[in-house]
C-alpha cells in the first residue's frame, strides 16, 4: 500500500538549476527587426493564441454563420484588419504565416499599402458607390482603365478582353464564345440565323442549340457553374447531383517527378496522352460518338485543385498543333496559375508556342477576371455573351494597381529567384532530411513560387497540414495527397526560412510515433502488482547550494528578460525563432544546428530522440504559483514545444511576488496571464510557444468534468496538466474534489496529471503519469559494459490513492509504514480551507485547528498519530511548534521562493523525464520536509505495482 524509495531528487534538482540559464546573446532576435519594405510593420513570426486553430472565437463565429448560410467548409474566420502582408491574422488573435493565400488569390500582400492609398481615392470611391452595368453604360474612364491595366499585360497574340466577375464565370463565358465562334465559321461569318435554329433552341434542342462540346482532362478543375462543372473532374463531390454535358475527357499525362530528371519516360506519357486528344476530337466527329464535336479544349498549364499535375512545355505545344489542325479553340485556364506566381507573369509565357492560344482566362490573384482572346471569336451580335454587370470597375482598379506594384517592384523575377531557392531546400529536404519517407514527389521546378508535394498518404499529409498550422504557418491540400504552395509575390527569402524551418520541425514531429506516446492508448489499464517497501531521503546537505544556484539563475535569466521585454514591447509582433535552415542530422532525427547547440548537454544527456519529443510536447499549467514559476522556466528552457498557462486570477503582492520573478511590483492587480509577464517567459526561449489563458469560461469548463473538459484537452493536444494548489478561484465543489475530477478528466484526455502544493517551509507533489515507459543502463555482470533496459511503470490516480487505509495492517506493519506527516498535512490543510477559508492564504486556520485537523485525519486512516509525530518531534510541544510553524509561514496560500523554487525545480525535472522517457519516474508522492532542513522522502501511497520490463 505504502512503500519510499531512494530518488535522483538531488541530481534532478541540480540538473533542473544548472539549466536555467540565458539563451544566448546570438540565439534572441528582436521584433520584426527585418521586415519588407512594402510591409514595414509585417511580423517576423507567427503570433499562436490558442492551442488549436481555429479556437473558440473562430468556432463561435463559424458557427453563428452556419445559422444563415453553409459553414462546413470554413478553415478558420479571418480578422482582416490586423492581417498583413504574408501573415493572416484570425479572430482569436493568432498570426500565421500564409502560403495558402485566400486559395492562390493574394497577389501582393494583405492591406498592402499601394491598394489601401487606391481606396482613398476620388476615382475609387466614386466606381465603388456607383457600380456600372458595364455591358450597356460603362463609365468614361472605362476605356482608359482597362488600357491601363489589364491592357498591359495581354498574353501575346491576344488584343481583346472580356471582362467578367469570378474565375468560374471567365471560362463558363469563354466556353459560350467558342461554341459561338465555332457556329460562325460553320455557317459562314455573314450567315443569318435560320428560322429553325431560331425556333429549336428555344426548346433546347439542335441546331439552335448544338451538340457542341468541351474537351478536358482527368483531374482538372475549370469552375463549379454548369459548363465549367461539365469539364471539371477533380473531385466527385464537386459535381454530385448536378445535371451536366456530356463532354469528353482525357487522361493527363502520367508523369513522373522531378520533370527534368524523368524526361525520356515523360515524353512517352506525353505522347500518349496527346494521341488521346486527337483521337477524342477526330472521333467526335463519327455518327457513331458518343458525344459531339469538339468545339474547344481547355487545360490549365499546372492542374491546382486536382493534385497540382505538371507537363512539360513540348506537351503544351502539341495540344495547340492538334487544336489548330483540328479547329479546335484552345483555352488556357489561367486562374490560379497566371499573375505572376510561375515566375512569368503567365505560365504559358513559358512554353514559347508558335501560335498563341484563342483564349486565355483569369481570376484569383488579377482580383478582377475575364479572358483575353481576339475579335474573331467575338459574338456576332451583342447581347449573345452578355450579363448586367460584366466585370466589377472597382476590381478592375484594383487590378490595376496589382499590376503596376508587380512592374514597380519586378515581383514576378523576385518570385521566381525565391521559387528556385525553396525549389531546392525542399528537394534536399524531402531526399535527405526530415521529409525522406514522408513526403514526396516535388514539382515545380523551375515554376517559380507554385510548388507541391505529395505526402506519403493523405492521413500524412492532412496531419502535416495541422501540424503547420499549430506552428503558426497556413497551407493547404489538393488532390487526393498533395501539398500545395501558394505564397504571394510579396514573399521573401526570409518568409521561405521561416516556412521551411517550421515544416522541417512539423516532418521532425511525424516520426515520433512511440514512447512517450504510448500511454494515451493505454490511460485506464489497472494496477494490482504487490508493493515492495524502502525507505531513504535527499541529502539536506544539497539544499544552501541549491537555494544558491536557484536565485543566481533567476537573476541571471530576469536580466535577458527585461532586455527582451523592451524589446517585445516596441513591437506588436512576438518573439521570432531563429530561422537557420541547415541541420545537425542523428538517428533519423533532425534538429537545426542552432538547436543542436543550444541543447546540447541535455542532448548529450538524455539523447537526440527524447529532445525532439520534448519539443513535440505541450504542457498545460493550471495556476501561476511558485512552484509553476520554476517549472515553467525550466520547461522553456529545456526547449518544450508549447506551454499554456490557464490562469484567470490577478496578481496579488502580498502573495505572487513571493515567489514569481516573472511579476513586477506595478503589476499588481493585472492579470497574470497578461502580456509582460507572458513576454518575459517567451524571452526566456524564442523557439518555445508560450499561451497565457485568463478566461474564466475557460478555467470552469476544464475544472468541470465530464466530456467537455475532456474535449478541451483533447483539442489542444495537451501532453501534460500540472495544477498548484491552492487553484487560482475558488470551486463550489472545494479544493479537493475539484482536483480529482481534474485528475479524472486528464486520465480520459490520455493526459500525464501532477499536482503540486507548499505550505511554509515544506511541500509536496502528486504524480499520475498513467503509464510511463522508461530507460535504465544497467551493468553486466562480469563485464564493463551496460545494457539498455526499457521498463513501464503504472500509477493510481489521485482517487485511489487519497482512499488509501491502513486499518487492516498489523500494528508492526504500522509502525513500518513511515508515511510522512506531511501527506496529511497536506489533506488536513485542503479540507480546512474548504470549510473555513475558500480564498487567499489560510490566515483564519489556526495552528490548533490545523493540528486537531491532522489527528483526526491519522486516526481516519486508521494509523497512530504517536507514530506519525515520532519522525519530526520528541515530544507534544515540539509538535506543536510545526503546525506553529505552517501556519505562521503563510499555510497552503503562499509559497516562499526558495521551496518553491526547490519544488518547482524536482516537479519540473521529473515532468521532463516524463516526457523524454529516460529517467525513472517518482512514483508517486515526493514531499519537500517541512522542517527546513532539505530532506526530501518519495512514498508510494495506492495500490502502486512494481516496474516491469517491456524490452
Amino acid at each position: 500500500m505504502i512503500s519510499s524509495r531512494a530518488t535522483s531528487t538531488a541530481r534532478a534538482c541540480v540538473r533542473s538549476a544548472a539549466r536555467t540559464r540565458a539563451l544566448p546573446q546570438h540565439q534572441r532576435r528582436a521584433l520584426a527587426t527585418v521586415s519588407s519594405s512594402l510591409f514595414p510593420g509585417e511580423p517576423s513570426a507567427p503570433h499562436l493564441v490558442t492551442q488549436a486553430i481555429p479556437g473558440p472565437k473562430s468556432k463561435e463565429l463559424s458557427n453563428n454563420i452556419g445559422t444563415f448560410q453553409e459553414n462546413r467548409a470554413h478553415g478558420f474566420v479571418v480578422d482582416y484588419g490586423k492581417s498583413q502582408g504574408n501573415w493572416i491574422a484570425d479572430a482569436d488573435g493568432n498570426v500565421l504565416l500564409d502560403v495558402f493565400a485566400q486559395i492562390a488569390s493574394i497577389a501582393i500582400g494583405y492591406n498592402n499599402p499601394d491598394l489601401l492609398a487606391l481606396a482613398k481615392t476620388d476615382e475609387f470611391i466614386t466606381m465603388t458607390m456607383n457600380r456600372a452595368a458595364l455591358g450597356s453604360f460603362p463609365p468614361t474612364n472605362w476605356q482608359e482603365l482597362v488600357e491601363t491595366g489589364l491592357g498591359t499585360v495581354k498574353p501575346k497574340g491576344l488584343n481583346n478582353i472580356f471582362t467578367a466577375m469570378c474565375g468560374s464565370c471567365a471560362n463558363e463565358n469563354a466556353f459560350k464564345a467558342s461554341f459561338m465562334a465555332y457556329r460562325a465559321r460553320e455557317r459562314g461569318e455573314q450567315a443569318q440565323f435560320t428560322p429553325e435554329e431560331m425556333s429549336s433552341c428555344m426548346k433546347n434542342e439542335s441546331p439552335g442549340s448544338p451538340d457542341l462540346t468541351i474537351l478536358s482532362f482527368t483531374s482538372a478543375f475549370h469552375g463549379r457553374l454548369f459548363g465549367s462543372l461539365s469539364a471539371t473532374r477533380s473531385k466527385a463531390i464537386h459535381k454530385l447531383d448536378i445535371p451536366s454535358f456530356k463532354w469528353p475527357v482525357v487522361a493527363w499525362p502520367d508523369v513522373k517527378y522531378p520533370l527534368s530528371q524523368h524526361a525520356r519516360e515523360n515524353a512517352e506519357a506525353e505522347k500518349v496522352a496527346l494521341a488521346a486528344v486527337e483521337e477524342a476530337i477526330v472521333s467526335a466527329k463519327k455518327g457513331t460518338s458518343s458525344y459531339g464535336p469538339v468545339a474547344a479544349l481547355i487545360v490549365e498549364p499546372i492542374q491546382s485543385e486536382g493534385g497540382d499535375n505538371h507537363a512539360a512545355p513540348a506537351f503544351f505545344q502539341g495540344l495547340r498543333d492538334v487544336t489548330k489542325k483540328h479547329g479546335v479553340f484552345m483555352i488556357v485556364d489561367e486562374v490560379q496559375t497566371g499573375v505572376g506566381a510561375t515566375g512569368a507573369f503567365w505560365a504559358h509565357d513559358k512554353w514559347n508556342l508558335t501560335s498563341p492560344p484563342d483564349f486565355v482566362t483569369f481570376s484569383k490573384k488579377m482580383q478582377a477576371a475575364g479572358f483575353y482572346h481576339n475579335i474573331d471569336t467575338r459574338p456576332s451580335m451583342a447581347y449573345r455573351n452578355y450579363n448586367t454587370w460584366m466585370g466589377d470597375p472597382t476590381r478592375t482598379m484594383q487590378a490595376r494597381q496589382i499590376i503596376r506594384t508587380i512592374q514597380d517592384r519586378d515581383l514576378v523575377q523576385k518570385t521566381d529567384e525565391v521559387g528556385n531557392y525553396i525549389y531546392g531546400k525542399l528537394s534536399d529536404m524531402i531526399e535527405n532530411g526530415a521529409g525522406r519517407g514522408k513526403v514526396e514527389k516535388l514539382r515545380g521546378e523551375n515554376a517559380g513560387t507554385f510548388l507541391a508535394f505529395d505526402g506519403r498518404t493523405p492521413e500524412v499529409r492532412d496531419k502535416l497540414i495541422m501540424e503547420m498550422r499549430k506552428l503558426g504557418v497556413h497551407m493547404g491540400g489538393c488532390g487526393d495527397k498533395a501539398v500545395r504552395l501558394r505564397p504571394m509575390l510579396v514573399f521573401e527569402q526570409k518568409h521561405a526560412d521561416l516556412f521551411l524551418e517550421k515544416l522541417e520541425t512539423a516532418l521532425a514531429f511525424s516520426e515520433v510515433e512511440d514512447a512517450p506516446w504510448a500511454f494515451r492508448a493505454a490511460a485506464h489499464r489497472p494496477s494490482s502488482a504487490p508493493v515492495k517497501s524502502s525507505n531513504d531521503s535527499l541529502d539536506a546537505s544539497f539544499l544552501p547550494f541549491l537555494f544558491s544556484l536557484s536565485h543566481h539563475s533567476s537573476s541571471t535569466t530576469l536580466a535577458n528578460m527585461s532586455a527582451a521585454t523592451a524589446s517585445s514591447e516596441a513591437s506588436t509582433s512576438q518573439l521570432a525563432p531563429p530561422s537557420q535552415p541547415s541541420q545537425a542530422t542523428s538517428n533519423g532525427t533532425s534538429v537545426t544546428e542552432d538547436e543542436a547547440a543550444l541543447y546540447d548537454r541535455q542532448i548529450r544527456l538524455w539523447g537526440l530522440a527524447a529532445q525532439t519529443r520534448l519539443r513535440s510536447a505541450h504542457i498545460l499549467i493550471v495556476g501561476w504559483n511558485g512552484p509553476a514559476t520554476e517549472i515553467i522556466k525550466n520547461a522553456v528552457l529545456s526547449g518544450v514545444g508549447s506551454i499554456t498557462i490557464l490562469d484567470p486570477s490577478p496578481i496579488d503582492a502580498r502573495v505572487d511576488l513571493l515567489s514569481n520573478f516573472f511579476f513586477r511590483a506595478e503589476e499588481a492587480g493585472s492579470l497574470k496571464c497578461s502580456r509582460g509577464p507572458l513576454d518575459r517567459v517567451r524571452a526566456l526561449n524564442p523557439n518555445v510557444r508560450v499561451t497565457g489563458i485568463d478566461d474564466v469560461a475557460d478555467y470552469t469548463t476544464l475544472l468541470a468534468g465530464g466530456e467537455a473538459s475532456v474535449a478541451w484537452l483533447t483539442e489542444r493536444s495537451v501532453d501534460v496538466v500540472v495544477a498548484g494548489t491552492p487553484l487560482p478561484t475558488p470551486t463550489q465543489t472545494g479544493l479537493m474534489q475539484t482536483l480529482v475530477t481534474l485528475n479524472t478528466t486528464t486520465r480520459s484526455a490520455g493526459s500525464k496529471f501532477f499536482l503540486s502544493a507548499t505550505y511554509g517551509l515544506g511541500g509536496l507533489y502528486f504524480a499520475d503519469q498513467i503509464e510511463h515507459d522508461y530507460v535504465l543502463e544497467r551493468p553486466i555482470p562480469s563485464s564493463t559494459e551496460k545494457v539498455r533496459v526499457k521498463r513501464r511503470q503504472t500509477f493510481p490516480t489521485l482517487t485511489d490513492s487519497l482512499g488509501t487505509t491502513f486499518a487492516g495492517l498489523t500494528e508492526r506493519q504500522k509502525r513500518r509504514t513511515r508515511l510522512p506527516l506531511d501527506w496529511f498535512v497536506f489533506l488536513s490543510l485542503t479540507d480546512l480551507r474548504d470549510r473555513l477559508h475558500p480564498h487567499g492564504a489560510d490566515t483564519s486556520i489556526t495552528p490548533d485547528a490545523l493540528k486537531a485537523r491532522t489527528v483526526a485525519l491519522i486516526r481516519e486512516k486508521g494509523l497512530s498519530s504517536t507514530t506519525i509525530f515520532a519522525a519530526y518531534a520528541k515530544d507534544e510541544r515540539e509538535v506543536d511548534r510545526v503546525f506553529q510553524r505552517i501556519i505562521g509561514e503563510g499555510g497552503m496560500g503562499v509559497t516562499l521562493a526558495p521551496v518553491g523554487s526547490i519544488l518547482g525545480g524536482v516537479l519540473s525535472q521529473d515532468i521532463l523525464n516524463s516526457i523524454g522517457g529516460r529517467e525513472e519516474p517518482v512514483v508517486n508522492w515526493l514531499f519537500l520536509s517541512m522542517d527546513g532542513l532539505g530532506q526530501a522522502n518519495v512514498a508510494r501511497i495506492g495500490e502502486v505495482s512494481a516496474p516491469v520490463v517491456v524490452d
